[in-house]
């Protein structure tokens, strides 16, 4: 099921357009071991139109329905550590959430604000784990360094649960906070 992407207007989509853009720049949008040999020339492009504007659900049927991720010597699809999410899906989930998240940064370091982790969606696996996340604070520019060099958010930010536990980011603007300790925390 995808997540909820509560800030995802057309800023956001352009952000997470120019995030891309920068990974492909700096050749960082690294070839991902679930994607079919033909995949890996398609997905940049896929990630675009997905960015601009389709959906975390339109990259996941796109790659079921296009055949794009890899598959076992059965010609079945890889097979994951979470049994309860396809390939296709847990793919287009978390790049999709990782771009979100580095495009929510970008909006928090532009507005002065820090970011903070809330449940985008239902996961099974990891659930009490990743709960134990919703609600935490973080500064927003270590945080976006964080996650362009993870694979993921829950790693980026240390969470346990692993990739795929339903968690996001949104920006936090409680002011009462100073973003200077919020820093000084992250090192």
């Amino acid at each position: 099921m995808p997540l909820v992407y509560r800030e995802l207007d057309r800023e956001i989509r352009s952000a997470m357009l120019a995030e891309l853009e920068l990974d492909i720049d700096n050749a960082r949008l690294l070839p991902n071991p679930l994607l079919g040999a033909q995949a890996q020339q398609a997905w940049p492009a896929l990630l675009v139109r997905a960015f601009s504007s389709e959906s975390e659900a339109w990259l996941a049927h796109t790659l079921l329905e296009q055949g794009l991720v890899a598959q076992d010597a059965n010609g079945e699809q890889l097979q994951l550590f979470r049994p309860s999410i396809s390939a296709h899906d847990m793919l287009a989930q978390v790049e999709f959430n990782r771009f979100y998240c580095r495009a929510v940064c970008q909006r928090a370091i532009d507005t002065g604000a820090a970011v903070s982790v809330y449940r985008a969606g239902f996961s099974s696996e990891g659930l009490n784990i990743a709960s134990d996340a919703v609600g935490r604070k973080f500064a927003a520019r270590p945080t976006l360094h964080s996650l362009r060099v993870s694979i993921c958010l829950e790693y980026a930010l240390g969470l346990p649960g692993g990739y795929g536990a339903g968690l996001s980011l949104r920006t936090w603007k409680n002011h009462r906070v100073r973003l200077a300790a919020l820093e000084a925390q992250c090192g």
